[in-house]
């Protein structure tokens, strides 16, 4: 599971560097100098000057960074006589680079493992577990998303599942009786066995399922589902997060639903990492989705709500005085922070619990 993990952290690095290299790329083409690429977060392990620009290695792994001050440095720093649309293109080209390496892992994982899907109704597949509730039976057999349940077994008598309601019917007619689920995770095959409680609440194991397929592609037709995947992933996800906040702000319990930091996530991903490699690279490119989502909403010290204020100098006709922005910015930068901070401390108490 270390090794897991190790391979998560990467994953998210790599995933952080490539975001702050659209910003980095971009500045390069309009000429905007930029005063450093850093990839992990202070303190520094070393630096090498190329031209104008300095390339760190940092010594937290918690992503990466790219500094240019004609942008967002104090006042004497700042070039407002760059056009508004360079300076626009350059914040967007954050969000354009990990929309686009979600793109490109999805058309990766389409050519070389297929891409789930859900099943139509009545259509066989594999049954995969979709989440696992906190403090659930399932949680305590060690069961995580992405397992696919195989079949089960009762006595001597075993049987196959090719839709979730086949599991669903299995449990149901073996209330309290001792029965035998069989898990493929990554490549390998195992038993986990138990009794069922009727009176458990959040169902009897304390998971979502889904009948799910996998749609294979040839290497030219593989881009084209990306795009799909991509962009339907880009609605879906706003829509389904706004759902569940909904649900939970009028105090509904959502079955599987938390707030997850970089330790949760870095949880997880090892999770799938363990599960494939293909289960894997589908959560950076959810993760990615995410990030180009959040980037993207017009809040200070985010991408999206220093476009804001571009946004309104342009109306004005002149910029709002930089420290009055950095200040706005950096008080939610600190907000930000403490949320962080907040969350990441939920996430040890989850894991030692």
């Amino acid at each position: 599971m270390l090794l897991y993990i190790l391979i998560a952290i990467a994953s998210l690095v790599v995933l952080m560097a490539i975001h702050e290299m659209g910003h980095f790329l971009m500045a390069k083409k309009f000429g905007v100098p930029v005063e450093e690429f850093g990839l992990g977060l202070p303190p520094r392990i070393f630096g090498v000057k190329i031209g104008t620009t300095l390339y760190s290695l940092n010594w937290l792994p918690l992503g990466a960074f790219v500094k240019i001050p004609a942008l967002e440095g104090d006042e004497a720093e700042r070039n407002e006589s760059l056009p508004i649309y360079q300076r626009a293109w350059i914040l967007i080209g954050g969000v354009i680079a990990t929309w686009l390496a979600a793109f490109v892992i999805f058309s990766f994982v389409a050519g070389i493992w297929g891409l789930p899907f859900t099943a139509m109704s009545g259509e066989a597949g594999q049954v995969n577990i979709l989440g696992v509730n906190p403090d659930s039976p399932a949680e305590e057999l060690g069961l995580k998303m992405g397992d696919i349940v195989l079949g089960g077994r009762i006595g001597e008598q075993e049987v196959a599942f090719s839709q979730a309601n086949h599991l669903i019917s299995f449990l149901d007619d073996h209330l309290e009786q001792e029965v035998t689920l069989m898990i493929e995770r990554g490549g390998e095959v195992f038993n986990v066995t138990f009794q069922l409680n009727p009176n458990e609440e959040g169902g009897l194991l304390g998971i979502m399922i889904g009948t799910v397929v996998r749609q294979h592609y040839a290497w030219y037709q593989a881009p084209w589902a990306g795009l799909k995947a991509t962009a339907s992933q880009t609605i879906a996800i706003p829509v389904l997060t706004a759902d569940v906040i909904g649900r939970m702000m009028q105090g509904e319990d959502v079955p599987g639903a938390r707030l997850v930091g970089p330790i949760g996530i870095i949880q997880i991903a090892g999770e799938q990492a363990a599960v494939g490699w293909d289960h894997l690279m589908i959560l950076v490119a959810t993760i990615a989705i995410y990030l180009t989502i959040f980037n993207i909403l017009p809040l200070p010290a985010l991408d999206g709500g220093r476009l804001l204020f571009l946004a309104i100098e342009k109306v004005r006709g002149r910029a709002p005085s930089p420290v009055i922005e950095n200040r706005i910015n950096n008080i939610f930068f600190l907000l930000l922070i403490g949320l962080l901070i907040f969350v990441s401390i939920k996430d040890i108490a989850y894991l030692f619990s």
